[in-house]
């Protein structure tokens, strides 16, 4: 026991600041017993050493590390990631004055044990005891309190554990301070030929997920599987294969053609999961370590639970902290690929890892979870957790499709617009987005940005919510797009009722479809957005079918 003690209070397992001081062989065996004993030990050799990045790595099994966002645990700043509550002085206290109780040896401590009647067993170690008495190791993970309200409580703070940051301007720069700017730190997969990579892109908010220029960024020495995730929230009975063209050559357009295939996926409801590891198994090499990358918000951690969901046993206890909030996950964190069994392949010896055996150090290989990369254009940069909320669809999208008049708008809140400025008859325009729009006069729709402008707080447009102190902290909407001519042309004329000809999106919020322009005419149209980001045209619409010939009311 001794010999335990002082490899548990080594630097790998034990930190004064947030494990309680034990002062005599009663305490600790019992602490080791109950709580916190991880049989597991620390990685000897981690593969990722050589990084060189403000990006730290780290696994599951690092006990200086939050194991559901990969942050460094710390004691000195609760709004920051990794902190954990220290132990109140009254707690020492009372650990002090049972110092002084009788010690007992480990042979006393088992011998009382089992004299205690079965109930008494299970009711004191539900978890520890099974009917005949064989005690059972666990594990209880220890989280950050960051990672605790995400997980529970589904925001960063709690009124409890943060007082001042109950406001909803306080909320939106929490998150935004974990956000990775530098996308360089993913260069060191340029060197790595024993990887395999899975970019994730929101495929509600394309292209605005996708990382610029990938190739290269990490180089095209690995396979990358381009995984577009969220495809539960598109309408009903969507074409996969043309959405998979449709991909691969706007990925092509923005830099990325370096894909071994395409896979539309939902890790929140596990669409289509184990297709997509059974293709991993196939081109997997035995000493490989799989990456997940991509922006912020796509769903990476989730789709690292959807994994366990799908495979793994028990598979709750190694899940990572996944949310709403973008910015998530704070650095590497990297899961032993040995706990998903051979779910991604075999290991050297060609035997399928055995996720019940965690003695098998040797072949050790990982699936790490990376930090998303920050796209300045995304709109959702402007939100705080509640707006945040808001515009994220909980169910599929249902699209609505307008006449729309010359002289109308199109609001999206306070987050987008757009003006039909000029052309001689009406045309068809159908939205795609969780938020309701509104269709008004351009002059009234002048006038519900001036309410915002002026700051009053029953303004119509919604998002942004909150108190005149946010309102005034949200960026004036501007046109980013001046004069967008949307031309029919003959080869769309036969089908220009049902067809749309473009899309324009606003990232993170939705897009809408034009169609229905008639032969020989032009249509002109102003794009608006906050302070003139995040909008992107789309000249090969994404679901361009979409209109069924129903037309909705304007409300």
């Amino acid at each position: 026991m001794n010999l335990v003690k002082r490899i548990f209070r080594s630097k790998c397992f034990y930190k004064k600041h947030f494990y309680p001081k034990l002062n005599n062989s009663y305490h600790f065996n019992h602490f080791i017993r109950k709580r916190y004993f991880c049989s597991t030990s620390i990685l000897n050799n981690l593969s990722t050493k050589q990084l060189t990045s403000v990006v730290s790595t780290s696994t599951i099994e690092d006990r200086d590390y939050c194991p559901g966002c990969g942050a460094k645990f710390q004691t000195e700043d609760s709004l920051k990631p990794g902190y954990l509550i220290k132990p109140s002085s009254s707690t020492d206290k009372k650990s002090n004055e049972r110092s002084n109780a009788k010690k007992m040896s480990k042979q006393e401590i088992d011998d009382a044990i089992n004299k205690l009647p079965e109930d008494i067993k299970r009711l004191m170690y539900p978890f520890e005891y099974s009917s005949t008495s064989t005690r059972k190791k666990t594990e209880e993970r220890i989280f950050c309190q960051r990672c605790y309200n995400l997980k529970y409580h589904n925001k960063l703070t709690t009124t409890s554990s943060s007082p001042s940051s109950s406001s909803s301007s306080s909320s939106s720069s929490l998150w935004q301070e974990t956000l990775t700017m530098d996308k360089s730190f993913l260069n060191f997969l340029q060197k790595k030929k024993n990887s395999i990579i899975l970019t994730i892109i929101d495929i509600i908010d394309f292209p605005g997920s996708l990382i610029k220029n990938l190739d290269n960024l990490i180089g095209k020495n690995n396979p990358n599987i381009l995984i577009a995730n969220k495809i539960d929230l598109l309408p009903k009975n969507f074409d996969e294969n043309m959405i998979k063209i449709w991909l691969k050559n706007h990925c092509s357009e923005n830099g990325l053609r370096n894909i071994h295939d395409i896979f539309l996926c939902s890790a929140k409801k596990n669409w289509l999961i184990k297709d997509l590891c059974n293709e991993i198994s196939k081109i997997k090499n035995y000493n490989d370590n799989i990456y997940l990358i991509g922006n912020t918000n796509v769903g990476k951690s989730e789709l690292i639970n959807s994994f366990l969901r799908t495979y793994v046993h028990n598979g709750r206890k190694y899940e990572v902290t996944s949310s709403h909030i973008p910015g998530t996950t704070i650095n590497m964190l990297g899961l032993p690929l040995n706990i998903f069994g051979d779910t991604f392949g075999k290991n050297i010896k060609g035997i399928s890892f055995n996720n019940n055996n965690n003695n098998n150090q040797g072949d050790r290989r990982f699936l790490f979870d990376t930090p998303g990369i920050v796209n300045e254009n995304q709109l959702f940069h402007f939100l705080d957790q509640e707006e945040i909320k808001m515009i994220t669809p909980q169910r599929n999208i249902r699209p609505f499709t307008y006449i729309f008049k010359p002289g109308k708008s199109l609001l999206f809140g306070g987050l987008g617009r757009i003006d039909y400025k000029m052309g001689k008859n009406p045309i068809r325009i159908t939205v795609f987005s969780g938020l309701d729009s509104h269709i008004t006069s351009i002059e009234k729709a002048d006038e519900f940005y001036k309410q915002l402008s002026f700051y009053e707080e029953d303004h119509f447009l919604k998002p942004p919510i909150g108190s005149i102190e946010r309102l005034k902290k949200f960026p004036e909407i501007i046109k980013s797009i001046k004069n967008l001519k949307v031309v029919s042309n003959e080869k769309l004329y036969m089908n220009t009722k049902k067809i749309s000809i473009l899309d324009v999106v606003w990232s993170g919020v939705g897009w809408c479809s034009i169609g229905g322009v008639k032969i020989g005419e032009t249509a002109i149209f102003d794009i608006w957005s906050p302070d003139g980001k995040g909008v992107y045209v789309r000249n090969v619409p994404l679901l361009p079918y979409e209109f069924h010939g129903k037309i909705e009311k304007i409300k």
